[in-house]
């Protein structure tokens, strides 16, 4: 009885490891971005950030945060370097940056092992002989609770302050202890944001 209570948790354990690693390996990232297609891209050399106050959002992982602003400064600052854009200190730039951040916690729900009876809670049956073979392992329900982080990319022009360009970059986001693994994250969506910028 004790054995087969210790095979069950660990073919439960099993399948809850296999369900977190594939979402874990999957690339969740979802873009957009949408533009003026009256508006002219040709010109656009030198730009400026518009870092003005944020309105809070109550989430002291982002409200205030200087190591976010600067992470974001740089992966944005760079991809515009690439592009030949020039970071301009001083007169009036041809574009501006802005950004925004939010953080919305939401529920994944899987239903494994409920199909053919077999699945991810697979195992052995040894019956002397008559050898080996599949067991049928109950259907199993997951609920997985994750942060879903939304970073958008704004180009704007300075005069009136006119949405030139929109950039949406939403993904699953894992905080840890390690700057790197958000940073390495925040790198690839303004990559993958700016990478068609400027629209043809």
């Amino acid at each position: 009885m004790q054995k087969a209570m210790n095979t069950n948790a660990i073919t439960k354990c099993l399948g809850l490891t296999i369900f977190i690693a594939a979402l874990a390996g999957c690339s969740t990232m979802e873009i957009n971005t949408d533009f003026d297609p009256s508006a002219s891209f040709a010109g656009l050399k030198t730009y400026a950030w518009l870092d003005e106050p944020r309105e809070p959002t109550g989430d002291p992982r982002i409200d205030d945060n200087p190591f976010l602003e600067g992470r974001v400064h740089a992966a944005v600052d760079k991809e515009l370097s690439a592009k030949g854009m020039v970071l301009s200190s001083s007169g009036t730039p041809d574009f501006l940056v802005a950004y925004h951040v939010s953080l919305d916690q939401q529920r994944s729900v899987q239903h494994l092992n409920n199909y053919y009876g077999y699945g991810p809670g697979w195992g052995y049956t040894y019956a002397g002989a008559r050898g080996a073979g599949y067991y049928a392992s109950p259907s199993s329900t997951y609920v997985y609770t994750y942060d879903e982080g939304t970073l958008i990319l704004d180009i704007v022009k300075p005069e009136g302050r006119l949405l030139l360009w929109r950039g949406a970059a939403r993904d699953e986001v894992r905080f840890s202890s390690n700057p790197g693994k958000e940073g390495g994250q925040l790198n690839d969506a303004v990559h993958r944001l700016l990478e068609h910028f400027p629209p043809s």
